[in-house]
């Protein structure tokens, strides 16, 4: 009737009004949770290419470690690291900050890892990376057991195997050094790939293999579904992300140079 007609009329004003006044609610360059599909890391201690690089807006974090701090003169210490975090999270986007636990013996690479969980502020932004040896290991377990809050990062990963470990922790993610497996004489993209089919990682999907013979019958590869992100490490040229990308990997850390190479394309 036109009595129902005017109703539903006024009921849309009234919600297009609401819509207007409705405060505006900003954007977040990565949305937490699930929809943040890709993650891209600045690997770098240096503070004059966070000033030139980070203000972009594109990186979900920075990642440093004890030779980048080294590499950019700055003390491997927990005040270094305070400092650091504090200008980091001031960037469009970073939401995550990470650094490696120093030291020799388990003991203290979990005494290194609670200080740096501590840092003023931290907000859960905070990732303590600590390398896939048995003291590493062994910390890695002895801090998720006292604070399964704490974010790790389990690094210094060679060989797809070593996802096991990983997602045995319950780590929130691996970092393959793709580069230096090549230096290593390894096949370093397909080391990669066999580590996202062994741990998936929360975004674990289904992805299609083309097959390498004419005529051939194409493939499905299925990877688990764990908490353990494959952050791949030690990139040497931005096409090497993009084969990676096309098997299902969406966590980089990427010096510099490889940021001005995504950024410098000339027809552009």
């Amino acid at each position: 009737t036109a009595e129902r007609r005017a109703g539903g009329r006024r009921r849309q004003l009234h919600g297009a009004t609401a819509s207007a006044l409705a405060p505006r609610v900003a954007r977040r360059a990565f949305p937490l949770g699930d929809g943040a599909k890709i993650r891209l890391f600045l690997d770098t201690a240096d503070e004059a290419e966070w000033d030139r690089l980070l203000p972009l807006g594109f990186f979900y974090g920075v990642t440093t470690n004890p030779v980048l701090l080294e590499r950019a003169g700055l003390p491997c210490s927990l005040e270094t690291a305070e400092r650091l975090f504090k200008k980091a999270v001031s960037f469009p986007g970073i939401q995550e900050v990470m650094f490696q636990a120093w030291g020799a013996s388990t003991e203290k690479l979990v005494a290194s890892a609670r200080n740096l969980k501590r840092l003023p502020e931290n907000l859960g932004r905070v990732v303590v990376k600590l390398p896939l040896t048995r003291e590493g290991v062994r910390a890695a377990a002895e801090l998720r057991e006292s604070d399964p809050s704490c974010k790790l990062c389990m690094t210094t990963c060679y060989s797809a195997t070593q996802g096991f470990v990983a997602a045995g922790l319950g780590a929130d993610y691996i970092a393959p050094y793709l580069g230096r497996m090549g230096d290593l004489g390894m096949d370093g993209i397909e080391e990669c790939y066999s580590l996202q089919a062994t741990v998936g990682g929360p975004n674990g999907d289904v992805w299609r293999n083309k097959s390498a013979e004419p005529g051939g019958a194409d493939t499905l590869t299925r990877s688990l579904r764990t908490s353990t992100r494959v952050l791949v490490a030690s990139i040497r040229s931005a096409q090497q992300m993009v084969s990676l990308v096309g098997r299902g990997l969406d966590t980089f850390t990427f010096s510099p140079k490889i940021c001005d190479e995504l950024l410098d394309v000339e027809a552009t």
